[in-house]
């Protein structure tokens, strides 16, 4: 209950401080030389019809997020996939503290660290009718991954993530890993949509929903995109999403959403957003919540899987969720499905 209390003060905060997120890039940055080197945009070039990814290295998208941002942008998430073996790691012997010319123990080995260094390159095309009409902004993020040698599993798959603010509208994204020298390139393409809250008449659109592993609270708000290694930012959040969901009964969804197109009382200023929830089996509703109402559009909250102090069965269910604009009378309904172990 703590955690959950812990993350609505935040919640408000974020949304007292208009949703703190970087600023959008100003037109004279817009206007600045492409960054995608040729190789990469050829790359591009080649595969934006097709949609067919390069394997070099190969990336998988698993999920894909937004939130509100500043001056009527949208904060877009990606999540993808990459396995270690498919990254280039080198040992690099880490420096120790210079020894004495007498040597206690001459069999002490020198630790060892794998790192990588690779390139993220990021193409936003803008669509109109299923077509392209042109480049919209180009990203590179040059980053790093290290491990410990003894922890390494070249087989393990890690997911990662690039967050960037971007005004409503229709979108496909050119996303490419590349090695330093650009010999080894992977790509992967994601079309998409970022609704427009000013041209929402009576109309809600839900967020996509955001189960939370956990969270953690950062100092300041990450000015320039990163690629993170199992999570993702958003504000002053670092959130660890849980992209199974398969839980159990040591686990509890914990659920992060906004809602667009919601208005304000006039009278009071709050948001008056009723929120019913269902758990199904089949068709049958197994656990029915009694409506709440949010304040803000902003929502997250914990979700017991409990009726009655007792867990549901183990199973395949889905989570129904109901949410009615009592300012304006919008409406929307919204399943997602997961599983109990």
């Amino acid at each position: 209950m703590k955690k959950a209390l812990g993350l609505m003060v935040l919640i408000f905060f974020i949304f007292g401080m208009c949703l703190a997120l970087p600023k959008p890039q100003k037109k004279k940055q817009e206007e600045e030389k492409v960054i995608v080197p040729k190789e990469v945009g050829m790359v591009f070039d080649q595969g934006i019809s097709t949609r067919v990814p390069r394997l070099d290295i190969p990336i998988e998208f698993t999920k894909f997020y937004f939130f509100p941002a500043q001056q009527n942008h949208v904060h877009s998430v990606f999540i993808f996939k990459m396995k270690n073996q498919d990254l280039g790691f080198q040992e690099i012997k880490l420096q120790t503290e210079k020894k004495t010319e007498k040597k206690e123990n001459p069999q002490e080995t020198v630790p060892v660290e794998l790192i990588t260094d690779l390139n993220a390159f990021l193409r936003f095309y803008k669509m109109e009718d299923g077509k392209i009409t042109g480049i919209f902004r180009e990203v590179y993020i040059p980053f790093q991954i290290k491990k410990k040698k003894e922890e390494y599993n070249p087989e393990e798959e890690n997911f990662y993530s690039v967050g960037y603010p971007l005004p409503p509208g229709k979108y496909l994204l050119a996303f490419a890993v590349t090695s330093i020298d650009l010999t080894k390139i992977g790509t992967v393409y994601k079309e998409f949509e970022l609704p427009n809250p000013l041209k929402l008449e009576k109309e809600l659109v839900l967020t996509p929903i955001v189960f939370l592993k956990s969270f953690k609270k950062l100092q300041t708000v990450e000015t320039l995109p990163a690629v993170h290694i199992n999570s993702f930012r958003y504000s002053i959040l670092e959130i660890v999403p849980k992209l199974d969901l398969t839980f159990s009964k040591t686990e509890q969804p914990d659920i992060f959403y906004y809602v667009y197109g919601a208005r304000p009382n006039p009278q009071t200023n709050k948001y008056e957003l009723e929120v019913t929830y269902q758990i199904l089996k089949g068709e049958e509703a197994v656990i029915k919540f009694k409506p709440t109402v949010f304040e803000i559009p902003l929502v997250s909250h914990p979700l017991p899987l409990k009726k009655q102090d007792k867990f549901i069965e183990p199973g395949d269910y889905t989570l129904l969720i109901k949410i009615v604009d009592k300012v304006t009378n919008a409406s929307l309904t919204k399943k997602v499905n997961f599983t109990f172990s």
